[in-house]
């Protein structure tokens, strides 16, 4: 990821979007960096800037997909997942940035044993609802991991975050790394265990049969 080019674009934005003020580097991963922006009509929010490199080569119509995807889901109204208000592409720089809600919660890898026994039901029972919304979207998430999960400071609330490797359940882009169709709710494959997704995915699937 080309942090320096990431930053070069947000300063160009801020120089030529109307009313943007006061963007701050936050964060940077894999396909971007993210950014704090003051924002004339939605106030602070998180700015994701992706590297120009993820629109490059033989998946870059396919990552250009996802983030529409991400775009249909702008102003979902699901306090399970974090708000998406916009999604803009950026021509010059052949990449896209998102304006998402600024979420400045503690993620679950961090927290997570500071949590209260009697707090993890309704907050296992919040990350459901929030992945059965996105599937009455034929959408499923494929990166729930702790890391993506923040957790309000009492313990009470809960949102899922990184929508970016959104896929349709209905899909023709081929297997890439759903292992062979097998795990089509998780981007690779993870060790059963406290950090797995497929440890949290079963646990979430026993907590929802119980409360039928």
């Amino acid at each position: 990821m080309d942090l320096a080019l990431t930053k070069q674009i947000a300063a160009h934005l801020q120089s030529t979007m109307p009313g943007w003020r006061d963007v701050r580097f936050i964060d940077a991963g894999n396909s971007g960096a993210v950014f704090h922006l003051l924002h004339p009509e939605h106030g602070v929010v998180a700015l994701k800037i992706y590297d120009p490199a993820f629109f490059q080569g033989d998946n870059a119509l396919i990552e250009e997909k996802r983030v529409r995807l991400q775009e249909e889901l702008r102003g979902h109204g699901n306090p399970y997942l974090i708000d998406i208000f916009e999604v803009g592409k950026i021509p010059e720089h052949g990449t896209w940035f998102l304006i998402m809600e600024m979420c400045p919660w503690p993620n679950l890898e961090k927290c997570a044993p500071d949590i209260p026994d009697s707090n993890v039901e309704d907050l296992l029972r919040q990350l459901v609802e929030g992945v059965q919304f996105l599937h009455t979207r034929g959408l499923v998430h494929r990166d729930i991991k702790p890391a993506n999960i923040v957790v309000d400071p009492a313990y009470q609330h809960l949102k899922l975050l990184d929508l970016g490797v959104l896929r349709q359940i209905a899909h023709t882009e081929g297997n890439g790394t759903d292992q062979e169709e097998q795990r089509r709710f998780v981007a690779r494959y993870h060790r059963l265990s406290f950090y797995s997704i497929e440890f949290w995915w079963q646990i979430a699937r026993v907590l929802k049969a119980s409360m039928k």
